[in-house]
């Protein structure tokens, strides 16, 4: 009974109980931007499909502004984000402004109308990508990781979701630390762009020291005890549901959706090569007196 009063996890060792996360920061509210018309000011060359497909997607952004300078803010952000669409499409040097038309206000929405001026500039294809100074894995199996291939449209979005691949390729292998810098080579004669990838493997990592904060001795040494089973073996992407099992093995579950590893900090060691994890059971005075008092009661 006395286990409901309590939100935070309690060891199933029977260890003290009340402990409690830190609050979170509140949100600053500001005005949303609702787009109403996009317009381009000067010929483009995207279909009226993809001017109505990325008017879409710009009206799914749920952008959230504060400040007399959202218009420039919004100009600017969206100027960037239509850049991005034309790089997509073989557009790898276009450039974009934007100009804000306020409509009227809806609440706490500013509706709005843009103006869209594009110097899209050369059209380019991808002629090669070549990898280096990597040791882990054959310049073969990074270039299947990219979804783009000699030959295409280049598209700054395809090299990015082949770097962002690539990235989790490495962390599957404990290379945590792994990172890479394209560098482009473009030629104009034949309107082509080149890609040389430095690779930073950063070495392998493996999970290292749990530090608790806040339990009886008694009780921590069960728990590191555990932790030897997993201090030492390799660290990936996916070891936060690794740790989740661990903490359930010795904690009652949290309140649905919460999960035990959101109260832990993980910190990179970079001369061992070990992510070490910090577990701070803070008490809560208020609750601590609430426990007291419940557990004389019922003695």
């Amino acid at each position: 009974m006395l286990l409901r009063l309590f939100t935070i996890a309690v060891i199933m060792l029977r260890l003290p109980l009340g402990f409690s996360a830190g609050s979170e920061a509140q949100e600053i509210s500001g005005y949303k931007v609702a787009l109403r018309n996009l317009v381009f000011s000067h010929p483009t060359p995207l279909s009226v499909q993809e001017q109505k497909e990325l008017a879409r997607k710009l009206r799914a952004e749920d952008l959230e502004f504060s400040g007399d300078s959202w218009q420039g803010d919004f100009a600017d952000y969206t100027a960037e984000y239509v850049k991005k669409a034309y790089q997509d499409r073989g557009y790898f040097l276009a450039k974009a402004s934007c100009e804000v038309a306020w409509v009227d206000d809806d609440s706490r929405t500013h509706r709005v109308d843009l103006f869209v001026a594009v110097h899209e500039g050369p059209h380019y294809r991808l002629r090669e990508i070549h990898w280096k100074n990597m040791t882990a894995f054959s310049e073969t199996q990074l270039l299947a990781a990219m979804p783009i291939h000699s030959g295409e449209i280049f598209s700054r979005g395809k090299i990015v979701a082949g770097l962002e691949a690539v990235r989790k390729l490495y962390g599957s292998f404990g290379y945590i630390n792994f990172t890479c810098i394209p560098n482009t080579q473009i030629d104009e004669a034949d309107r082509t762009i080149a890609l040389d990838i430095d690779v930073d493997e950063g070495g392998v990592f493996h999970w290292g020291d749990l530090h608790v904060q806040g339990m009886e001795d008694r009780y921590k040494e069960v728990l590191l005890r555990g932790w030897e089973g997993v201090r030492g073996q390799l660290f990936t992407g996916s070891n936060v549901q690794e740790l989740d099992r661990f903490l359930n093995r010795y904690f009652l579950p949290l309140r649905p959706g919460v999960n035990l590893s959101d109260y832990t900090t993980s910190r990179i060691n970079l001369r061992a090569r070990t992510v070490d994890v910090y577990l701070p059971l803070i008490p809560d005075p208020s609750l601590l007196q609430e426990f007291r008092k419940s557990r004389a009661e019922h003695r």
